[in-house]
């Protein structure tokens, strides 16, 4: 899933709306440990280290040859991958209403016909989306804040559903096996797409899930300890499983303060940041895992950050699909510049080209990650940024 600034910014949303209402110190742990059996632990480790490792890896990417689109949606807000191609949410033009369209390639699209997902009531809008087992779901909400889930098996027709986190919005997470929605420090998962369970995080009480991603056929998921009390210090928790049931704490480095909001996979490794919660919004921090269980801070972010202390702020937004990872945004120079990764560790500066080179290069087309290029949205015009080795 690609909400618009997704990465950047709901993350953010999350921790300040969360810690708003944070209390007394709470003792951050650089380890959790897991309530669940140690033969079930070892047995999901094997696994979900196999998975990550057990495909080929992707062709890497050097440059991206962008042309125009005709007949696509523009003003997009959103792109939903999925087995049979992608979900995404526009417009026909920029006088028409938000509506779902659907493609195979991410070039050729078509509104999804007779199907609304109650945006034509107004307060209604998409809140977010993800593969689920072999077919997509979609999130909306209305104006009082509720939640629905529609899911498809072939982006034609659709089920509406209520969701299983009740009228917080859910970080959703996908893959081929099905799907995890979170919420506060809630989780829930569904083989089904329909049927959800809730699933046990180890750790705090007043842990609060702030972002998840898709990683092989497993999960991982980020956030922070809220504390409990007045005057409470955040301290950063994540969390990965091989099922969306059995969930095991990650290990990560001890950082009072540091609420992590948004984690992104590519196929050999993941990111996740955050910010400080005890701060309005707080410095933000980097982190890369090779599988989830353990995290590390570096300080090679492809795009570096600016400001310091309180005042640091990554200078791009990161996305991921499970396969590669997109960092883009404007450096200190005023550049715009687009990074790709698998890993998370190792970055390559795409170069861009192409007859519409242009229309991206200023920085005010949102781009979306798509599993062969990217796509690139912004004002009455949508393009496809091919990629090239």
């Amino acid at each position: 899933m690609h909400l618009r600034r997704i990465v950047g910014l709901l993350g953010a949303v999350a921790i300040s709306t969360v810690v708003a209402g944070c209390g007394s110190a709470a003792s951050p742990a650089s380890v959790q440990t897991s309530t669940a059996p140690a033969t079930a632990i070892a047995a999901s480790i094997s696994e979900l280290a196999s998975q990550a490792g057990s495909s080929q890896p992707p062709a890497a990417w050097t440059a991206l040859d962008v042309a125009s689109l005709t007949g696509a949606p523009v003003q997009v807000e959103s792109v939903m991958p999925w087995a049979g191609g992608y979900v995404a949410f526009g417009e026909a033009d920029s006088t028409s209403p938000l509506s779902g369209w659907s493609s195979q390639d991410g070039r050729s699209w078509a509104p999804i016909s007779g199907q609304t997902f109650g945006l034509d009531t107004v307060g209604n809008s998409v809140v977010g989306g993800t593969e689920c087992a072999g077919g997509v779901l979609v999130a909306t909400a209305d104006a009082t804040g509720a939640v629905m889930l529609w899911s498809s098996s072939d982006a034609t027709q659709w089920t509406p559903g209520i969701s299983p986190t009740g009228g917080l919005v859910p970080a959703l997470a996908g893959n081929s096996s099905g799907a995890i929605a979170a919420a506060g420090g809630s989780i829930f998962y569904t083989t089904d797409c329909s049927a959800w369970k809730p699933a046990t995080l180890p750790g705090p009480a007043t842990a609060s899930v702030s972002g998840v991603a898709g990683f092989g056929t497993g999960y991982v998921a980020v956030g922070f300890d809220r504390g409990s009390g007045s005057g409470a210090a955040a301290a950063p928790l994540a969390w990965w499983s091989s099922d969306g049931k059995n969930w095991v704490a990650a290990a990560l480095p001890a950082d009072p303060g540091l609420a992590l909001g948004a984690v992104a996979a590519g196929s050999g490794g993941l990111i996740a940041y955050g910010g400080d919660a005890g701060q309005q919004p707080g410095p933000s921090t980097f982190l890369t895992s090779a599988d989830g269980h353990t995290w590390a801070i570096v300080t090679t972010e492809p795009l570096g950050a600016q400001g310091s202390g309180a005042e640091t702020r990554l200078n791009g937004g990161y996305a991921g699909d499970g396969t590669h990872l997109l960092g883009y945004g404007q450096t200190t120079g005023g550049a715009t510049e687009y990074w790709v990764s698998n890993d998370g560790s190792h970055w390559t500066k795409l170069a861009i080209g192409g007859a519409s080179a242009g229309s991206v290069g200023g920085g005010s087309a949102q781009p979306f990650l798509m599993r062969d290029g990217v796509l690139f949205s912004g004002g009455a015009t949508t393009a496809f940024g091919s990629a090239t080795p």
